[in-house]
C-alpha cells in the first residue's frame, strides 16, 4: 500500500522544544517536516490525540528565519522513538515559512549525497 501525502515532506535534523504548554518543557529532534506536520524524535511520550506546542528556531543558510511556537495534534506516538504531529491553525506567515524551509531542505544535498565521489 503506497502512502500519499498532501504536502511535500523533507528530511531534516534540527533540535526543537515541545510540550503541552507554550513553555515547551521537553527537548526533541525534528526528523521530517511538511506544511501539514512533522515527526519529533524524543524519549518522552506524547499521548495520541493530545495538543502539543512546538518551538522552532531556524535559519538555514540565513535564507529564511522561522521562530515561534506552533500548535499541533499528536497523530501517533511510537514509544521510545517519538511522535507524529499534525499542525493546527497555522498562521499564513508560518505556513509560508515552513513551505520555504521544506523547499530549502528538499533542494539541499543530504548528508549522504556526494559520499560516492572519489577524492582527488
Amino acid at each position: 500500500m503506497s502512502e500519499k501525502r498532501k504536502h511535500a515532506r523533507a528530511r531534516v535534523l534540527m533540535e526543537v522544544d515541545w510540550g503541552d504548554t507554550p513553555a515547551c518543557a521537553h527537548g526533541g529532534r525534528l526528523t521530517s517536516l511538511s506544511v501539514g506536520g512533522c515527526f519529533v524524535q524524543t524519549q518522552v511520550r506524547a499521548r495520541t490525540g493530545s495538543v502539543v506546542f512546538l518551538r522552532l528556531l531556524l535559519a538555514p543558510e540565513a535564507r529564511n528565519v522561522l521562530e515561534g511556537v506552533l500548535m499541533g495534534r499528536v497523530a501517533y506516538d511510537l514509544e521510545g522513538v517519538g511522535f507524529g504531529l499534525e499542525f493546527m491553525r497555522l498562521k499564513p506567515d508560518d505556513e509560508r515559512d515552513i513551505r520555504d524551509l521544506v523547499e530549502f531542505y528538499l533542494e539541499s544535498p543530504g548528508p549522504d549525497e556526494g559520499a560516492d565521489e572519489e577524492a582527488p
